[in-house]
């Protein structure tokens, strides 16, 4: 059924369907970001099957429409599961390149050294920095290296002692 209030158009579009077999993840909460091509293509079949339900009493869509329909829906599901495989993809990275970071904290390494580590642009891996942590991958690194030295500060490591071991380039610079 079409419905919306006198006066507008529908917004949304809510479709209750039967499948036969196991239904896709990605279909079974059924929310997806559309772009445009596939907002116009959304449309096109919206208007295939208005035409359907306005010009016959069918309760049903008629095959046509259906199969658009159901070719559609599995485009989108098949485009969501490589946007996620994407982002596990990129989660994975990050990780990756944290550990690293947590694992050679006492050395003095540059962005480039890490990023040659995980085969990676510096560029993505401020990407990847700016969307999971909101920091850059440079101010996370200093982060995690202060935090060492404040943690041998603590241990009543001399500032000289601390600066050698934390790799800095000198005792002043540490300072």
């Amino acid at each position: 059924r079409i419905r919306s209030y006198p006066g507008t158009s529908p917004r949304g579009f809510i479709l209750n369907f039967q499948a036969d077999g196991t239904l896709p993840e990605g279909l079974k909460q059924g929310i997806f970001q559309l772009t445009e091509a596939e907002k116009e293509e959304y449309r096109s079949i919206c208007n295939n099957i208005r035409k359907v339900v306005l010009n016959t009493n069918e309760p049903y869509l008629s095959q046509l429409a259906a199969d658009q329909l159901a070719s559609f829906l599995i485009r989108l599901n098949q485009k969501q599961a490589v946007e996620e495989i994407v982002k596990s993809d990129r989660s994975e990275s990050y990780h990756k390149i944290v550990s690293a970071m947590a694992k050679w904290v006492n050395e003095n390494l540059t962005l480039s050294d890490f990023a040659e580590q995980q085969n990676i642009s510096i560029s993505y891996m401020k990407l990847l920095f700016l969307e999971y942590s909101g920091i850059s991958p440079k101010t996370y690194y200093n982060q995690l290296r202060i935090q060492r030295a404040v943690s041998l500060l603590n241990q009543k490591r001399s500032i000289a002692e601390i600066s050698e071991q934390m790799n800095f380039s000198s005792q002043n610079y540490f300072t």
